[in-house]
Order: structure tokens, then C-alpha cells, then sequence
């Protein structure tokens, strides 16, 4: 840690050893307040150079966490704080202080950072967590369309079984009263036939065939003159 201060009638400043071993710079080197304030990087030299003004023109103290470059390039951290001293109501003297925080920063940076990079795995794992939840919520709705369509599959199965019964057992039933008519009308000595309206055979008995010396497979199906 280093002390430093400026005169304000003469803006000459005095740098301790501290201050200078924090800057890097020879001991017998003369800095004007505003080659010190260049040792601050561009983005923080503003900051720095309003708070000394402010505080050599009104007495406002400050004490700012910054940035230097130092005269050998090696970019440090700095806490640098100043206030007023006051003579007669006027501001005669500003006195302050430079402290190398470089390694406190560092791992509050770092700190910083390992906190974010947390909370952004924790938003990701929220996310994912959400995602989870409607891959599930969908797999259940899918889960639940199948059950529901494999049930309509099972009731249509069903009702095709039983539409196939009642169309074999309708089956069954003809042939046996096709078997039924015939031997009834194949009783009979004398020729019997059925025909459709078109004139078209669909049924003839033994006697009807012997008449025409034919087989009934030859006569199924023709017209009747």
C-alpha cells in the first residue's frame, strides 16, 4: 500500500515508495497528476479523474476498485481512495491512498464468475427438468391415444368376428336348406325348376335333368326358352 498527495494551489503531487513499487516506476521520477491518471485503463480513467476533481473542488472523498497498467505492462488491480484537507474554508491539499488488490480481485472475479456459470447450469438443468416434464406429459397423452385406439381395434375385431359368424352360420343355414329343397324337390317324379326373372335357371331337380339328358351343372345358369 502506498500514500500520495496533491497540492492544489501547485497540482504537484507526491508519491510515496509505496505507491511508486504498485506503478512500477523509478523513485526519482516526477509524475504530473495527469501522467498518474494515465496509468488507468481508458474505460476507468474517466471514473478516476472526475472523482479527484470532484474531491479537489468540493471535498467529496471517494474510494474506487480500478484498473492500472503499469509502467512495466503488467495490468493490476488498485483500491484508491481520497479526501480533502481543509485550511481556512478552502481545500488546500488532497490526500489518498493506493492498495494492490490484484490478487483479492482475481479470485473475487473468479468467484464471480464460477457463481454465474452456476446459475446458468442451474437455469439449463431447469430447463431440461421442464423439457422433461412435457416429453412425459406427451408420452402419457401418446401412451393414453394408443390404449384408446388399440381398444376401438379390439371392438372393431370383435364386431368383424361377429359379423363372420352370422355370415357362416347364415352360409350354414342356406346349404342346409339348399340340401333340404333338394331332396324334397328331387322327390318329386315330376321335373321341377327355378328361375329368375330374367329367365335364368337357378334350380332344377333329378327329373328336370333326366329330361333333357343333361347334368345340372349344364343347366344352372341357362335360359329357359
Amino acid at each position: 500500500i502506498g500514500g500520495w498527495s496533491i497540492d492544489v494551489k501547485t497540482m504537484t503531487p507526491y508519491l510515496s515508495r509505496g505507491v511508486r513499487e504498485i506503478y512500477e516506476i523509478d523513485t526519482e521520477l516526477v509524475l504530473s497528476v495527469e501522467e498518474g491518471i494515465k496509468f488507468y485503463i481508458p474505460e476507468h480513467r474517466p471514473v478516476i479523474e472526475k472523482a479527484v476533481q470532484e474531491c479537489m473542488q468540493s471535498g467529496t472523498p471517494y474510494e474506487l476498485e480500478l484498473q492500472i497498467i503499469t509502467a512495466k505492462g503488467n495490468k493490476r488491480w488498485v483500491r484508491t481512495g481520497g479526501s480533502a484537507e481543509i485550511e481556512n474554508d478552502s481545500i488546500v491539499k488532497i490526500t489518498g491512498f493506493i492498495q494492490d488488490i490484484t490478487k483479492q480481485k482475481n479470485a473475487e472475479l473468479e468467484l464471480q464468475s464460477a457463481y454465474q456459470q452456476l446459475q446458468a447450469n442451474e437455469q439449463q438443468l431447469m430447463a431440461s427438468n421442464q423439457q422433461l416434464a412435457a416429453s412425459e406429459q406427451q408420452l402419457r397423452a401418446t401412451n393414453q391415444q394408443l390404449a384408446t385406439t388399440e381398444q376401438q381395434l379390439r371392438a372393431t375385431v370383435q364386431q368383424l368376428t361377429a359379423s363372420e359368424k352370422k355370415l357362416m352360420d347364415a352360409k350354414e343355414k342356406a346349404e342346409i336348406n339348399e340340401k333340404y329343397y333338394h331332396t324334397i324337390i328331387n322327390k318329386m317324379g315330376d321335373p321341377v325348376f327355378v328361375k329368375d326373372e330374367e329367365s335364368r335357371l337357378l334350380l332344377v331337380n333329378d327329373a328336370f335333368c333326366e329330361m333333357f339328358g343333361l347334368e345340372s351343372s349344364l343347366i344352372i345358369g341357362k335360359t329357359l326358352a
